[in-house]
């Protein structure tokens, strides 16, 4: 599977802009991207990967689990509300989009939580025994 998305999808969108310069792709240590066939494709193609130890990128990537996943949870349960409101019938447009997500963006989105990201992973401020006790 990551090979195939290397292909299909990386590769294929970052390509024409990169021209002949080298790509750079960070990929944490999951067994799908440390084939030799996903790294001799790099090469071949002029992507340089940055494999990360596996589950550093919670460490480094704070946003994804205290932002990004109830935003994903608040925009679903509208589009959901939507569904169910119209039985299934209306279309979802791209008003309709915008509207569901700016609301669910405006409910999700706050400082407080941004600053609470950092701090739980140990990021800010540096807490370096919160970070190194994530990999006993």
């Amino acid at each position: 599977i990551g090979l195939a998305w290397l292909e299909t999808v990386f590769n294929r969108l970052t390509k024409e802009k990169a021209r002949q310069l080298y790509r750079l792709l960070i990929v944490d240590g999951y067994g799908s991207h440390l084939t030799m066939d996903f790294i001799d494709y790099c090469n071949r193609n002029r992507i340089l990967l940055a494999i990360y130890l596996p589950y550093t990128i919670y460490t480094l990537q704070p946003l994804d689990i205290s932002i990004f996943k109830p935003l994903l949870i608040a925009y679903l349960n509208k589009l959901v509300l939507l569904i169910y409101s119209s039985r299934g019938l209306r279309l979802i447009t791209l008003r309709d989009f915008f509207s569901m997500f700016y609301k669910a963006w405006s409910n999700t989105i706050r400082p407080k939580l941004i600053l609470g990201a950092f701090e739980a992973t140990g990021i800010w401020l540096l807490n370096p025994a919160r970070i190194l006790d994530r990999f006993n």
